[in-house]
């Protein structure tokens, strides 16, 4: 009984994790531009060189990807962390 309860206090973790997760990916594109001061998606004339801008771009949506792969691997394993059963 101890073990299944271990599991699913360790399945709860990973899934409020993954909660907190999610809504940092969400703001993630917004938080270099509020550090920066700079609207990064429309920057204005001067304010980055153009080549910047699409290298943000680029590793912004990598980060993304990479956040919402991790994301939802981390809610398939706690799941399972949260329902699997000692025997």
């Amino acid at each position: 009984m101890k073990g299944d309860e271990a599991a699913k206090e360790k399945g709860m973790k990973i899934l409020a994790g993954c909660i907190i997760f999610g809504i940092i990916l969400i703001v993630a594109p917004s938080i270099p531009g509020w550090l920066m001061g700079i609207d990064i998606t429309n920057p204005q004339s001067g304010a980055l060189p153009g080549n910047l801008v699409g290298l943000l771009g680029k590793l912004l949506t990598a980060v993304q990807w990479a956040g919402a792969f991790l994301l939802v691997f981390g809610l398939i394993y706690g799941g399972y962390e949260y329902v699997k059963e000692e025997h």
